[in-house]
């Protein structure tokens, strides 16, 4: 959430020039570094959020560990210890889906919408934020003052 309303902030006030202009100028390799250092923040909480198990911005991660996953599935009777792969692989196959479904989406709602598409995805991180610091963080707490 973070992440979206910096870079929603900073390309609205055209601080780093125009996104996608040919321009050689700092604005340019400024606004390439900002969108590096916000994927990054992103990989490193969902993977802090997830006990290291979900990889977000990266898909070769992805796709390694699903291809891992279905050998380990389907070998089950040699490999030990695989009580939740079955479970991962469909996730990574889900975040696999989403990956396509926002590049299909993304391309006509940033057309339409031009930066302000942005604030959907900050709008959405936001929700998910909240939700998940009510699962892992309020309802453990609530649960643990009632015993």
């Amino acid at each position: 959430m973070i992440q979206s309303c910096l870079f929603d902030g900073f390309t609205f006030n055209d601080i780093f020039g125009q996104f996608g202009s040919t321009s050689h100028s700092v604005h340019g390799y400024s606004l390439v570094a900002l969108l590096c250092f916000i994927c990054g923040v992103q990989n490193a909480a969902v993977t802090l959020v997830s006990k290291s198990v979900v990889r977000t911005t990266h898909l070769t991660g992805i796709t390694t560990d699903l291809d891992i996953g279905l050998i380990r599935v389907l070998n089950k009777k040699r490999i030990k210890d695989i009580n939740d792969e079955e479970k991962a692989n469909r996730m990574r196959i889900g975040i696999i889906l989403f990956f396509m479904c926002g590049s299909l989406l993304g391309v006509p709602v940033f057309q339409q919408f031009e930066f302000r598409a942005f604030l959907f995805p900050c709008f959405l991180s936001g929700c998910l934020f909240l939700l998940m610091l009510f699962f892992q963080v309020a309802l453990p707490f609530f649960k643990k003052s009632n015993i």
